[in-house]
């Protein structure tokens, strides 16, 4: 987000951590995912650092196929379906940087404009030199919350909207801020070098309680690389040691059938790394008429089920971009005074908001499908996927296709 308006505003970047370290193995990235990183400027980046992936399969957990797809077709503009390690898309997004990074650095206080005319105050953790000034307290025409599932920026403008006591702006924003929610899955996600009978394209395993994805990825100097994700359903996010969790996962998945066990084999479990999946309680954009603004999973933690959270936070970050841009070009052309650019801001702010709740809404609720509860809703879970394909190529379709709320929106005409 940072570099898409370095061009056109001053920006001042903080990062809580201490480093630009990467977390997770590697990641599937949709068509809707390569589309929006081409309109942000790396097509011919993630071309080369990424595995295109032209079919996506289902099948039972004891290997028998139920759905070969393609996926070529699929997005109307042409984009494909790819998939890339972590480690590599980090560092494509890195190597762009043209903007000082505030590491250890977190907001503890947000003040929200007390008029039209006014900034945004933010206080900052330690001192930060913005503007050529070096202070732990700074006013900014604009704040981008992009601080993830448990973002701080989401808490803070919730509260400062709350404290205001103004009704209007409090109404349709939710009660309390909305928070991480655990969805009953614990998952698993490693990288292992293939053989060469493994398959070429994303293939899914499932059984009533467990399910696990194996797709190929861009190669090393060992070879073929593959991307494993694996989960179990459970009633709550029990804590276990490194090593119960890696016994865990090898009683489940060495029962799989299929190409799995050999799979199993090359699993390293130094490098599995576990996790619980969650999603948060309610999109939240948090106050545009503020010019206090929230992208990606600060906004709308999304499950991996559909495979969009990146997708959708780089949506965000292209619509933010281009509305902010276009907001401050006609302000320079009409030489505008400063209260008229904050309002051009505000405006930009709102039709972010506009542009993007209908598609994130959608992505929401389809990344939060129902789990088949017994093995007769397993069963015609099968019985759909053999007849009429898997769920996820549906939704793909859907999502890409769909005019009511495509990307990019009419709104950002």
């Amino acid at each position: 987000m940072a570099n898409a308006i370095a061009s056109s505003c001053d920006v001042c970047l903080v990062e809580k951590r201490a480093d630009t370290g990467v977390e997770g193995s590697a990641i599937g990235l949709p068509a809707n995912s390569v589309h929006a990183l081409k309109l942000l400027g790396y097509e011919f980046e993630i071309k080369n650092i990424a595995r295109q992936i032209s079919h996506m399969a289902w099948a039972k957990s004891n290997g028998d196929l139920l759905s070969l797809q393609e996926l070529t077709r699929i997005h109307p503009l042409g984009a494909q379906f790819m998939a890339v390690a972590r480690r590599d898309l980090h560092r494509m997004l890195l190597e762009r940087a043209i903007v000082q990074i505030n590491f250890r650095t977190t907001i503890n206080e947000l003040l929200l404009p007390a008029a039209s005319d006014a900034p945004v105050t933010v206080r900052f953790s330690s001192s930060v030199n913005y503007g050529g000034i070096e202070s732990a307290l700074h006013d900014f025409d604009l704040v981008i919350g992009a601080d993830g599932m448990y973002s701080t920026v989401r808490d803070l403008v919730h509260a400062a909207v709350k404290a205001t006591g103004d009704k209007a702006k409090s109404a349709g924003q939710p009660t309390v801020a909305p928070k991480p929610v655990f969805r009953n899955v614990r998952a698993w996600r490693t990288l292992v070098h293939g053989k060469p009978n493994w398959p070429e394209h994303s293939i899914y395993f499932f059984s009533l309680t467990s399910m696990l994805m194996l797709c190929p990825i861009n190669s090393d100097t060992s070879g073929d690389r593959y991307y494993i994700y694996a989960h179990e359903v459970i009633p709550k996010p029990d804590r276990l040691t490194d090593n119960e969790s890696e016994a865990r996962f090898m009683k489940i998945f060495s029962e799989y059938g299929g190409v799995i066990p050999e799979v199993i084999t090359e699993v390293k479990t130094d490098e599995l790394s576990t996790l619980f999946i969650e999603s948060i309680s309610d999109i939240y954009w948090g106050s545009p008429t503020d010019r206090v603004v929230l992208l990606g999973d600060a906004a709308h933690g999304i499950p991996p089920f559909l495979q969009n959270g990146a997708a959708q936070a780089f949506e965000d970050v292209y619509t933010l971009a281009l509305l902010l841009d276009k907001a401050v070009s006609r302000a320079s052309s009409a030489q505008l005074t400063e209260t008229c650019i904050l309002d051009e801001i505000k405006k930009a702010c709102i039709n972010y908001v506009d542009a993007r709740h209908g598609r994130v809404d959608f992505v929401v609720r389809e990344s939060n499908p129902p789990y088949p509860v017994n093995e007769s809703e397993l069963d015609a879970m099968f019985k759909d996927a053999k007849e009429k394909g898997s769920w996820s190529v549906s939704q793909f379709y859907k999502l890409m296709n769909n005019p009511t709320f495509s990307f990019p929106s009419d709104l950002l005409s």
